[in-house]
């Protein structure tokens, strides 16, 4: 048997569209770097819900108080003057005193599907639904509780103040401030993969022998 990265390596027409099933060829182009020129507006950068940075390559700003190469951080870093680092969203943020108005960001995008749970909230801690861990939240909503309505997304593993949620050190849970006493919410967020109903990592299926090859 062969992996599906040698099948798509060798280009046979009669094989290629199996190997392109198998690896979920979309979801593979998806994850090549990708550069964005846009309006950055109260600081920061919005990225489509399909496409939020995961890593961030490279910062030019184009329009600002302070303009030209910006330094790139760490996810969920706070960003310094001339730095820019992607928020717990998956957009990219930058310092206020820059006053950046426009800017073009390379970066990796966050690899896996888009779910939206609705969920209980037991402890101040929401399950995600079908052993799902979250990578990144695109929208968390309180269904219920002493406060409703849209959150704030705060950085994973930190305390969440209130009307605020994170994912928790174990992304299984999304995590509310006790204050807010929630027991119900919505949360739609982008699935890491290979965990609970989710596939596995395109870089794992390339390497995954079939033996219809």
């Amino acid at each position: 048997m062969r992996s599906t990265r040698q099948i798509l390596n060798e280009g046979s027409l009669n094989k290629l569209a199996d190997a392109a099933k198998l690896v979920n060829l979309g979801d593979a182009l998806a994850l090549v770097p990708r550069t964005v020129r846009a309006a950055v507006t109260t600081n920061v950068l919005t990225l489509p819900e399909s496409a939020k940075c995961a890593v961030l390559l490279s910062v030019y700003v184009t329009a600002g108080t302070v303009t030209g190469r910006f330094t790139p951080l760490v996810a969920e870093a706070t960003p310094a003057t001339t730095e820019a680092a992607p928020t717990a969203g998956g957009n990219v943020a930058f310092k206020s005193t820059d006053a950046v108005t426009e800017a073009e960001v390379s970066y990796l995008a966050y690899e896996g599907a888009i779910h939206e749970d609705t969920c209980v909230v037991a402890s101040d801690v929401a399950t995600l639904l079908g052993g799902r861990a979250a990578a990144v939240i695109l929208e968390v909503e309180s269904l219920a509780g002493t406060v409703a309505g849209n959150f704030t997304v705060a950085a994973r593993g930190t305390t969440p103040a209130t009307t605020e949620a994170a994912i928790q050190d174990d992304p299984t849970g999304v995590e509310f401030a006790a204050a807010d006493v929630v027991t119900s919410a919505r949360i739609r967020y982008v699935a890491q993969p290979g965990v609970g109903s989710e596939a596995d990592a395109v870089g794992v299926r390339l390497d995954v022998e079939d033996k219809q090859f």
